[in-house]
Order: C-alpha cells, then sequence, then structure tokens
C-alpha cells in the first residue's frame, strides 16, 4: 500500500529507530570496521572526529565525506561519477521540508483516497488522516536523507541540548553515501517513477535500494566485506520485523496503522535479508549489481528471494476493466493498485485472519480497485491469482473468516475474487466484469541510462 514513502524526500530516508536496532548489534559484533587500503582514509576520520569533539560539525561533516569518498568505492567497486554535497538540516527544518514536499507530491485528494482505500481494506480506521501523521512521523523518526530528485544529502540535527553523536552521524552518512553511488550508477528516481503506480514493486524496488545500503552501513561498521558473507537468516535478528518498536519509536509511529509502519520497516530488514541472498555465497556485491540493472517487481521476490533468482515464477498482473461502469450509475473510482503477498499479509492479519502469513504465501498477483457509491460507502473488489488451488483455497477461507460481508468467488481454480460493499442487484454484473482479462507477467518499465554517464 502506497503510505507516502515512496516520494523522494522519504524514499530514502535513514530512520531513528533504524540506528537504535543498528546500535544492539554492533554492540554485541567483536568486528571491527576495516579501514580501506588507499590512504587518507583513517586520518579523514580522525579529524573529523576532532572537530566533532570541538563542536565544528560542518568541519567534521566534510572530513567524514571525504573519508567515505575513498571508502565506498573500494567497498563497492564503483566510483563517485559527481560530487556528493551533504549537509546538517534541524528537525524544524526537516518538518517545513517534509510539508512542502508533500504538498507538491501529493495534494489533499491523494490524501483522501488513500484513506478511503485503508478504510474500505480494513487496513486503518475511519479517523485514520494520512495527511496529519504523515508529516508528524517523518519529521519524528528521519535520521537523514538522500534525494535523488535535487542530489542533495542531509543528516538531521538534533536540538540544543542534545548531545551530538558522532557514530550515529557516520552510520547515517555511509547508509545516504550509498544511495548516492547508486543513484549516480542507477539513477534511482528514474527507478521509482517506473513504479509509482504500482505498490507492490514500488515496497520491492525500496527494499534493494535500502538493502544496499543497510548492508554497506554494517560492513562499514562490522568487518568490511567479509559482512557480505553473514547468512540471510541473520538480518531477521538485525532488524526485528514483527517486535514491537514502541521502545524505539516515536508517538507517531505509534499512532500509524500497521501498513505504514510495515512499508517503513521492511525496506530495511527485508532488503538487508534480500540482499544479503544475492552475498552471502560469492562475497561480492555482482549479483546486487545485477538486481539494480533487473530490480525485483513484487514483496514476493524479496520475501522469497529465490524466486527473484530463479526468474521461473514471475509476479502477474491483470487489469480491472469495465468494473466501474458494471456497478452502475453514481459509483466512481476511488483508485486501484496492488497489494502483493506482504500486502495481502498484513491485510489479512489486520482483518483478524488467523495464519495470514501463511495464506499469503501462495500469491501469485493481484488487482484491487476501490470504488465509491452515490452515498458515499465504499466498495472493494480484488481478483487474485495464486501458485496452486491449495492456496486459493487458504485464502478464500482466510478472507471469508474475516470478513462475513465478503462475497468471495473462487474461479479458474487458482484465482480468487473477492467483492465487498457493491449492492447485491449489480455484484453479478461485477463480478462478470471483474473476471474478464487476461494475466500477464509484471515487467520492471525500462529505464534510460544514468544522467551521469
Amino acid at each position: 500500500m502506497n503510505s507516502g514513502c515512496d516520494r523522494e524526500y522519504a524514499g530514502e530516508p535513514t530512520l531513528r529507530w533504524i540506528f537504535a536496532l543498528f546500535v544492539v548489534v554492533l554492540l554485541s559484533s567483536s568486528l571491527d570496521a576495516q579501514a580501506p587500503k588507499r590512504g587518507g582514509y583513517s586520518e579523514r576520520i580522525a579529524a573529523g572526529d576532532q572537530w566533532a569533539s570541538q563542536r565544528q560539525y560542518d568541519k567534521a561533516l566534510r572530513e567524514w565525506k571525504g573519508a567515505f569518498e575513498i571508502y565506498l568505492p573500494e567497498l563497492r567497486g564503483k566510483r563517485f561519477l559527481a560530487e556528493v554535497r551533504p549537509g546538517f538540516m534541524k528537525r524544524p527544518e526537516l518538518s517545513k521540508f517534509i510539508r512542502e514536499e508533500l504538498d507538491r507530491e501529493m495534494p489533499p485528494i491523494e490524501f483522501e483516497r488513500m484513506r478511503k482505500a485503508f478504510v474500505a481494506l480494513g487496513l486503518a480506521k475511519p479517523t485514520f488522516r494520512p495527511g496529519e501523521l504523515l508529516p508528524r512521523l517523518y519529521t519524528e523518526e528521519i535520521a537523514g536523507f538522500y534525494d535523488p530528485r535535487k542530489k542533495t544529502l542531509f543528516l538531521i540535527a538534533e536540538s540544543e541540548g542534545t548531545p551530538f553523536d558522532s557514530m550515529e552521524q557516520k552510520i547515517t552518512l555511509v547508509h545516504e553515501m550509498s544511495h548516492a553511488l547508486m543513484d549516480q550508477h542507477y539513477d534511482l528516481e528514474a527507478m521509482q517513477r517506473g513504479v509509482l503506480q504500482d505498490d507492490d514493486a514500488l515496497v520491492a524496488l525500496t527494499s534493494l535500494v535500502e538493502g544496499e545500503a543497510t548492508a554497506a552501513m554494517f560492513a562499514y561498521a562490522a568487518g568490511g566485506k567479509a559482512f557480505l558473507r553473514t547468512p540471510p537468516s541473520m538480518a531477521g535478528q538485525m532488524f526485528p520485523m514483527d517486535g514491537d518498536l514502541a521502545a524505539v519509536g516515536g508517538p507517531a509511529l505509534r499512532d500509524a496503522p500497521k501498513i505504514i509502519v510495515q512499508s517503513l520497516i521492511f525496506p530495511y530488514g527485508g532488503g538487508l535479508k534480500f540482499v544479503l541472498d544475492l552475498t552471502h555465497r560469492s562475497g561480492d556485491w555482482t549479483e546486487v549489481d545485477r538486481a539494480f540493472r533487473a530490480p525485483p517487481i513484487s514483496t514476493e521476490q524479496i520475501l522469497h528471494p529465490e524466486k527473484y533468482r530463479n526468474g521461473d515464477d514471475p509476479p502477474m498482473r491483470c487489469q480491472l476493466v469495465g468494473v466501474v461502469e458494471a456497478a452502475g450509475d453514481g459509483w466512481k473510482e476511488v483508485t486501484r493498485n496492488t497489494l502483493g503477498e506482504l500486502g495481502v499479509s498484513i491485510l489479512l492479519e489486520e482483518r483478524g485472519a488467523r495464519g495470514a502469513e501463511r495464506a499469503a504465501a501462495g500469491w501469485g498477483g493481484d488487482r484491487y480497485l476501490i470504488l465509491e457509491g452515490p452515498d458515499g460507502q465504499l466498495a472493494v473488489v480484488v481478483r487474485t491469482l495464486w501458485d496452486t488451488e491449495r492456496d486459493a483455497q487458504q485464502f478464500a477461507r482466510s478472507w471469508r473468516r474475516s470478513s462475513p460481508k465478503a462475497k468471495v468467488i473462487r474461479s479458474k481454480g487458482r484465482e480468487v475474487l473477492v467483492i465487498e460493499g457493491i449492492p447485491e442487484e449489480r455484484r453479478a454484473a461485477v463480478e462478470a466484469a471483474a473476471s474478464e482479462g487476461e494475466w500477464y507477467p509484471k515487467r520492471f518499465p525500462v529505464r534510460p541510462p544514468s544522467r551521469f554517464r
């Protein structure tokens, strides 16, 4: 589900609770950061630390940036093609920046569409107000960000009286400079634009981007390239995906619907696991670079990296054509999108279904449509495809149990069609329209070469 975190200012943030989780792993590790062989790195790190101890933070940032311009190309095997321009931004400035970017990217009508979709799908309460929550959430949680549109990088400076944490700032800087390096080679903004209309694909892409930067961040602090040999199963210990974030998150994070919380968390933990699946056998970045050239297109591929590697079970997509017309006079489309395996799992869990993760595991493809009737009533149409008939039956049972008002039609063996909120006299017409059309493989859009080349 689109939570707004796909926008350029927040598409690649480092969040404050990420640092809190990171420190737990870092302090339990006996490994030390390995300085690169090229000269100047250690000297510039030390110089930056010295400036930071004297509260000359801008000078410290310049030195650390210079050090990582040495370190990251050696770690990643890719040179910077343009200068990175880092700076500090105070949290009140961040709040203003976020609101301006949201105003530019998400006008009020988009927030209202999001609200209606979340409420109709059972992902949020009717009182959910994304236009109020998201600015608070990002302002509270972001520790740094790279903006691929403006090619700028900012670390967040806390208010006076809050100690300056050099370790946190360096870790954040490594993460964000990794984004800048990948942007210069693969054009992250163009990649984002290609999947903005598909939330499932967008989360998958963000997982690749955040997973790569998170792996580089851990490699910096915990053993250099040796970290790439880490078994993917360790990612869950580094980033608990289902734990209580109240201890490390702010009030807005605790107030947010789970779909939004997971859209922020999953790309780090799920992305790191995906990247380690690509690196742990070889100990290098070859397969990760290949993934940037042919990105994952669904959260199914992030959750089950073997499906991405094998390439023989592509996620499928269909078009819901003629459904609004079939609903009758006065009905209109609110939005349409793709849930993906992650979205289906969260949706079923939020609706109270048992075994939601298992019920979603056989996902093969989906498309949903949210409609609004003449009296403001909301309706949901979801067409899904599953790997096996058994998977389809399991999903249908889970939805029925979680939503007595739903009409679930399993058709063509592996398909399940869900209809909620459509008047009985129009339901047959909507069913017929929604069942039309073939399934076809989802493909990542062809991208132009990087503007830096």
